[in-house]
C-alpha cells in the first residue's frame, strides 16, 4: 500500500497528539496517603512560591519534591 499525502497527514497528527499528551503537565502526587487539605495547602503554597520567584524547570515540582511528595 502506497503511502499518501493523506496517510501521512493522519501518522504526523496522531505523532503530534501523542507528543502533546506526553509533554502535559502533571500535578504532583503525594509519595504516602495525606491529608488532602494538607497536600492542597502545599500545594498553593508552592504555587504562590513559583509565582512570585524567577526559576529555571518547574519550580513546582520542584518545592513539592522539597516537602517530600513524589513527583511523577
Amino acid at each position: 500500500m502506497p503511502c499518501t499525502s493523506k496517510t501521512l497527514a493522519r501518522l504526523a497528527l496522531i505523532g503530534t497528539m501523542m507528543s502533546l499528551v506526553a509533554c502535559a503537565p502533571r500535578e504532583p502526587t503525594p509519595m504516602q496517603p495525606t491529608d488532602q487539605g494538607r497536600y492542597n495547602h502545599d500545594l498553593a503554597e508552592c504555587q504562590a512560591q513559583a509565582a512570585s520567584s524567577f526559576s529555571f524547570g518547574n519550580a513546582v515540582t520542584q518545592c513539592m519534591q522539597a516537602k517530600g511528595y513524589h513527583v511523577e
